[in-house]
């Protein structure tokens, strides 16, 4: 599914700057002051290590060798929780196939910029899985190891300092008994109330970094002041791809709006029959509780300003809601052969889906984009290249082109659509051609959103200007 990372060669977006620029602390304090040293650190590792876009293949070969070594984790930590639970034992295959085929991976792998997301969603499932697993009862009486209270935090702080959203993750082991008993228990409060505990330490410590630093904070990292908007952006943009499962659309599309009620509606309605040995104060209170826990899941999105439910942030929640409704598939199914046939279908789903979405919604359309720029800049750059101007596609070119569906900003957009990529994009080829870096930094290089921006600046096209217009290229690759 993921070998296009070893054939072709891209930059996508960010990893322009990130490979043009990382080389001496590049946007350090951005990323420090968003909550993510180790994050930073990671990065600071990687980008400083690499000068071809070429070489950018090892970092993403890191983040599958990454996946590849936290997927033992995860089945491991999954199968205990299935068996403990009384689960059919294809949840745990389902569940595996869906992590691999997910659209948070397949970005996390070919887009460098979220290498790290490996290490944050394991870290947080690693974190609620030994607190789950040192909670013992004793009678009435409930007790929790100190040790695994110490190490979960310990997981729980590594998780929220690389990517606060992968820190989710940790609630998954308490979501399992939720679902097979129908109601709460103590432990789920033991589990919710840690949970919130690890944001605690991670925020004072935070806090306590950026003083330390002498650091700003990161405009990403403010509070919400409408949490009323911000759960109705919850309940109409991010849920609603939860239960598309790998199927990519537009977030603004009807149609996936009205696929994910329908698939919501049936599971809602599945739900209900099932539980025929309970009132409905019961089957209400079930669904009930599960709101805020699928809230609590996605906490670190919900508590900041920023609205952006983007595919990376959402590998806890979405795994979450696949376990809720690929589990009450299970419930209905008697016969282990048709337990088989059923987990088939799901697997070529998901890998299908999950081929097309890596291959056909992100690594093609962007390594075709990249080597038609890097001919244009070959071709007509020359040594009396006074300025160059680009004019930037629109973030449909490839819809346009391919019929492919933009999703947020990682699926189906050029990467030279952002206003920060074509400057460092094009140094870095102009600096891969001639050796000379100081020569690839001291040309100007500037950008302009489309043709009628560029025209109504007024800028000159002279001897010596070298003029790319990416929305024709793009068009006509």
């Amino acid at each position: 599914m993921y070998g296009a990372i070893f054939s072709v060669d891209y930059l996508y977006t960010d990893e322009a700057a990130e490979l043009w620029h990382f080389k001496n602390g590049f946007n350090y304090g951005t990323y420090v002051g968003q909550g993510r040293y180790l994050m930073y650190k990671v990065f600071e590792t990687t980008f400083s290590s690499i000068h071809t876009v070429h070489a950018v293949v090892y970092a993403r070969t890191v983040s599958l060798l990454g996946w590849i070594v936290c997927l033992p984790v995860w089945y491991y930590i999954m199968s205990v929780l299935v068996v403990k639970n009384g689960f059919s034992k294809m949840l745990v295959l389902c569940s595996m196939i869906y992590l691999v085929s997910m659209p948070t991976v397949a970005i996390s792998i070919g887009w460098t910029s979220c290498m790290e997301l490996f290490i944050a969603y394991t870290t947080g499932l690693v974190s609620g899985y030994i607190l789950w697993s040192g909670i013992t009862c004793e009678g009435e009486r409930i007790r929790v190891s100190f040790i695994s209270l110490a190490l979960s935090v310990l997981f729980g702080v590594i998780s929220l300092f690389t990517y606060q959203n992968g820190f989710g993750c940790f609630l998954i082991p308490f979501l399992l008994p939720f679902i097979s008993l129908k109601k709460v228990t103590r432990n789920t409060y033991i589990g919710i109330g840690i949970y919130l505990f690890i944001y605690v330490v991670y925020y004072l410590l935070f806090k306590y970094s950026i003083k330390a630093l002498g650091l700003e904070l990161n405009s990403r990292t403010s509070f919400a002041v409408n949490p009323v908007d911000k759960l109705l952006f919850f309940f109409k943009h991010t849920m609603p791809g939860a239960f598309r499962f790998t199927w990519l659309f537009n977030e603004k599309s009807i149609v996936g709006v009205i696929v994910s009620f329908l698939i919501a509606s049936a599971w809602i309605i599945a739900g209900f029959a099932r539980q025929k040995d309970k009132n409905l104060r019961e089957k209400l209170a079930y669904f009930f509780f599960l709101v805020p826990f699928l809230v609590l899941i996605y906490l670190p999105s919900i508590i900041v300003r920023e609205n952006y439910s983007s595919n990376r942030t959402t590998l806890a929640l979405y795994m979450a809601v696949f376990l809720l409704v690929t589990e009450t598939v299970f419930s209905f199914i008697r016969q282990q052969k048709t337990a088989y046939m059923v987990t088939g279908a799901i697997a070529l789903l998901l890998l299908g889906s999950g081929w097309y979405n890596f291959n056909k919604q992100f690594i093609d359309p962007v390594a075709a984009e990249y080597s038609s720029v890097k001919k244009i800049v070959l071709d007509r750059y020359n040594a009396g290249a006074r300025d160059i101007y680009v004019i930037r596609p629109g973030e449909d070119a490839f819809k346009k082109k391919y019929g492919i569906v933009p999703s947020w900003d990682e699926f189906g957009v050029p990467s030279t659509a952002k206003s920060w990529t074509p400057e460092p994009l094009i140094r870095q080829i102009i600096f891969e051609k001639t050796g000379n870096r100081q020569k690839a930094e001291s040309i100007p290089i500037k950008s302009w959103a489309d043709q009628e921006t560029f025209k109504a600046s007024g800028e000159a096209v002279g001897q010596g200007t070298l003029l790319i217009d990416l929305e024709k290229m793009i068009a006509g690759q």
